[in-house]
């Protein structure tokens, strides 16, 4: 796939020179930081699905954490994505089956000690509340109530074949994401455009986006989407309005305690694709070069306030280094958490008030 990203780099003659018109941000953001991104996305799952067959077929402890660590990884190139939650990843109803939260753990137990055959078939046909990262995560890493690892000899054979299966179809998942926006973003439909196609050559006919300014105000939709869920899900749901309210199974990532870096990775993904930056490089225009045009200063602000939501979520451990289900239940880890949500808040009300007006102009 990464052959095919070069290849679209070489037709749109991308380079050093970051420009600041709209066409040129929608390619860069449309190449450098979305494809890009989707494609070590499916690499990396299709990485974690060879881990979890070598463990299948090996079972040591070496190999289950070998197994973790590449959850971990494809995990981060999962939550850097989630500032672009449109497109086939919406359309074809792709993210529910990655990523639907908090996993439904008595279902998963009630199928697990069934007799139904934990086939890829049969488990594909299911609530996607029992499938995907957290179906995955949890078989690997545990309850995550007192630790976040496990033995390998806790793991049962039904497991073995539940987590078979799931990661079978997270992987068919991340093909098919990557097919639609390089191929056609219609399977059913081998004629339709590619998806990236669609976004990077707008027009009257393109059936989805009429102009450059169209897609460059669905790239800072997007950015909204995103921080409304992490100020208005994704921390304030766990952590409750007091700490008898508190519930770590509402957490993201619980079992493996990897929810700090699933919300910094979210705010990785909205700085990507303000700035134009894909795992900390720079690689052409973003959002924050059309911003600068008309108000340098707000351009900067924006930058600004978006990396100071990433310093905040960071800094949700303390210094104790608590696990964010641990935080939640902690006096000065709930000031620090609601610290981070009023900030998020902010930077939302910086978009929706400032910087998605002045991209309309």
């Amino acid at each position: 796939m990464k052959a095919i990203v070069a290849v679209f780099a070489t037709i749109l003659g991308l380079n050093s020179a970051f420009a600041t018109s709209e066409a040129e941000v929608v390619q860069n953001v449309a190449q450098n930081v979305i494809l890009q991104t989707y494609v070590d996305f499916d690499r990396d799952a299709m990485d974690l699905q060879g881990k979890i067959q070598t463990l299948s077929q090996n079972r040591t402890q070496e190999n289950l954490e070998a197994a973790q660590h590449a959850w971990k990884q494809a995990r981060w190139s999962y939550e850097v994505s989630e500032g672009f939650l449109f497109g086939p990843i919406d359309s074809l109803g792709i993210d529910p089956m990655i990523d639907s939260w908090p996993l439904a753990l008595t279902e998963m137990k009630q199928i697990l000690a069934s007799n139904m055959d934990l086939t890829a078939d049969n488990i594909r046909g299911l609530n996607t509340e029992v499938q995907g990262f957290h179906a995955i995560e949890y078989i690997l890493f545990g309850e995550g109530i007192v630790t976040n690892t496990r033995s390998v000899t806790t793991i049962t054979e039904r497991e073995f074949a539940y987590l078979a299966a799931v990661g079978q179809i997270l992987t068919e998942q991340t093909n098919l994401l990557v097919y639609a926006w390089t191929q056609s973003h219609d399977p059913e439909d081998q004629s339709t455009p590619s998806y990236y196609q669609i976004l990077t050559q707008p027009s009257a006919t393109n059936g989805h986006y009429a102009s450059h300014k169209d897609v460059v105000l669905e790239f800072a939709k997007g950015i909204v989407v995103i921080i409304a869920e992490a100020s208005g899900a994704k921390l304030p749901d766990a952590t409750g309005d007091d700490v008898e309210d508190a519930n770590a199974s509402l957490e993201e990532s619980p079992f493996s305690w990897n929810s700090i870096v699933d919300y910094t990775s979210n705010v990785d993904s909205i700085y990507n694709v303000y700035t134009g930056s894909y795992s900390g490089v720079k690689r052409g225009a973003g959002l924050k070069d059309l911003i600068a045009l008309q108000n340098p200063a707000l351009a900067q602000q924006v930058e600004d306030s978006i990396l100071m939501a990433r310093n905040l979520i960071l800094a949700i451990p303390g210094p104790q280094g608590l696990s964010f289900g641990k935080a939640i239940k902690d006096v000065e880890g709930r000031k620090r958490i609601f610290a981070a949500i009023a900030h998020l808040r902010q930077v939302e009300a910086l978009f929706n008030q400032q910087v998605i007006p002045a991209l309309e102009q």
